[in-house]
């Protein structure tokens, strides 16, 4: 089968598969041509984004491989007319988007994603759906259906000419990418100074982008600006670490009213935060007009008071935390706090179960005098949430019941979709499945209990190993520097090698390559001195590599 008869074959099944998703028809040639042994056996999925591996894309299995790339089929339920339902080559924003007329569809067009401007689809093409000669039941392609196809392949042909200029993406990143794919979840393990936080820096950007920048000044910058934009958030986990900090919990609100009382409200964590940005199906100007509104009223000489609907009024001002202070009534008492948090909650549709009007009023001023507008967001879009140090907490205890929502199958927007109530806030919580996971371990450190069986079925694991070739890298591949770094990191090897505890396994006690990339002879004796020989003699104390007689006078003679 040719490449250009079988994309007239996928055309084909995805025309068929909309159109009877849209209006049920069941007697046209595409229905029983791609469709109908599927629908009578139960096997039809009717909805679902292959691009993420989901059952839907079993349907087109046939047609889905190229030259350049893999297309996918993306039917989203909750519209068939829209452009939530589309084509694309993997990991891309290069499209072919249906457009309707009615019940049937009229063209086929081209869309590209360009970050350009905030982000947008362009419109490269559209081929009527006439013109293509689908179901026409020839073997051959028309004169139409090649331009289409050649059009389609040279905009990836040219996205992964982009890919390959913008520089290589490390190997492990690429491995760990597929991983989390699979899984939703990794933990990078490894021996300290293997490269456990550059990858993960390098894959979260990654994830988000589908390439990296060339050099290591443009990625940390790209990294810093989607941790700047919620995309991305770094938490480090430590013993006294819960779930009431991780995922939400009762915190005292001091500023809330008066000296005299205190309440508690709840406070929701990074965990929390992040899947509901990654969950939203909108994105607004919310922070931008909530700020211009929070210094005028900074600099009111008075309680800034606003109008409602019935007549009434109530006033605010700015407390310490940049929230806002409620004053109701007729004398204008302190009454509580609007935080920012439940104020964007609110204008998000969550019921909070009190204060309504107050909330309502402020989203009121805020689109009135502020121009706070909202839009639809690319739902697809990855958000990753980095864990460093992951086994320093108890993350059974700190996960608790979401323990179970981890699991690919049970994300939001999955077939197996799984929810729970949270316990302090009485909310509807899954985590959504654009939402990636990335932890890091260091297996040499014994001071904390391996992570237990529940949570590592739920993870992926990935040992980074230490790589004499990062240290030539380094140094371009010359110089007597290199040559002293690439003998020392042997016999550091070697001594480990030749005394560890067969209780251990190299990889995990292997002194990482980060340590061997001195810039100068004084920086090689300063890593030497108070970094590779205090970790040694550390190894040697727990009882990581054994003591032979000889192996303290072995680890005073390295690098001489």
């Amino acid at each position: 089968m040719s490449e250009e008869y079988k994309f007239k074959c996928l055309l084909e099944y995805f025309v068929a598969h909309l159109e009877y998703a849209e209006n049920g028809m069941s007697d046209t040639i595409g229905f029983n041509r791609y469709l109908k042994d599927i629908v009578d056996t139960s096997n039809f999925k009717i909805s679902g984004y292959g691009w993420k591996g989901q059952q839907i894309q079993l349907q087109v299995a046939a047609w889905e491989d190229f030259h350049c790339g893999k297309i996918c089929i993306n039917v989203d339920a909750r519209g068939h007319q829209t452009k939530s339902c589309y084509l694309n080559w993997k990991g891309t924003g290069i499209n072919i988007t249906p457009f309707w007329n009615e019940d049937h569809i009229h063209d086929l067009q081209i869309l590209i994603y360009t970050e350009e401007d905030g982000g947008r689809w362009d419109s490269i093409c559209s081929y009527p759906l006439a013109s293509l000669s689908l179901f026409d039941e020839r073997n051959t392609v028309n004169a139409s259906l090649k331009q289409l196809f050649k059009e389609y392949c040279a905009y990836k042909e040219a996205y992964n000419e982009q890919i390959t200029k913008k520089g290589m993406v490390n190997q492990d990143t690429l491995r760990a990418a597929r991983l989390l794919e699979n899984s939703g979840q990794i933990i990078l393990q490894g021996a300290p100074g293997c490269g456990k936080t550059y990858i993960t820096t390098e894959l979260a950007v990654y994830l988000c982008d589908g390439e990296v920048p060339s050099t290591r000044e443009e990625l940390k910058k790209r990294y810093k600006e989607l941790q700047k934009e919620g995309r991305v958030e770094f938490t480090t986990f430590h013993q006294s670490l819960d779930y009431e900090e991780f995922v939400e919990g009762l915190k005292p609100d001091t500023d809330s009213l008066n000296d005299k009382e205190m309440r508690f409200v709840v406070k929701s964590g990074i965990f929390k935060r992040i899947c509901q940005a990654a969950s939203a199906t909108t994105t607004s100007n919310l922070k931008e007009a909530y700020n211009s509104f929070a210094e005028d009223v900074v600099n009111y000489d008075d309680i800034y008071k606003i109008n409602m609907p019935n007549g009434s009024m109530f006033g605010v001002t700015i407390n310490g935390k940049g929230n806002l202070s409620l004053y109701t009534g007729k004398d204008f008492k302190l009454n509580g706090t609007l935080t920012y948090e439940n104020i964007e909650k609110f204008f998000y549709g969550a019921d909070l179960g009190y204060w309504k009007c107050y909330f309502k009023g402020i989203i009121d001023v805020l689109k009135k005098d502020y121009k706070l507008a909202a839009e639809n967001k690319d739902a697809n879009k990855p958000y990753v949430l980095v864990i460093d140090e992951i086994n320093r907490a108890n993350v059974s205890k700190v996960l608790g019941e979401l323990i179970t929502l981890l699991e690919k199958n049970k994300r939001l927007g999955e077939e197996d979709e799984f929810t729970v109530t949270l316990p302090y806030s009485g909310e509807n919580f899954g985590v959504p499945d654009n939402l990636y996971i990335i932890g890091t371990m260091n297996t040499a450190d014994r001071s904390l209990g391996y992570i237990d069986y529940a949570v590592r079925r739920r993870f992926a694991f990935m040992t980074i190993e230490a790589k004499s070739d990062v240290i030539r890298e380094f140094y371009n591949g010359n110089g007597e520097l290199m040559k002293k770094e690439l003998l020392l990191f042997t016999s550091v090897s070697d001594l480990i090698k030749d005394n560890l505890n067969p209780d251990f396994d190299l990889n995990d006690i292997m002194v990482g390559h980060s340590y061997f990339l001195a810039k100068s002879d004084d920086d090689f004796e300063l890593n030497l001195e108070y970094k590779i020989r205090p970790l040694l003699e550390e190894y040697l104390r727990d009882g990581i590599i054994v003591d032979n007689g000889e192996i303290k006078a072995s680890i005073a003679n390295l690098g001489k």
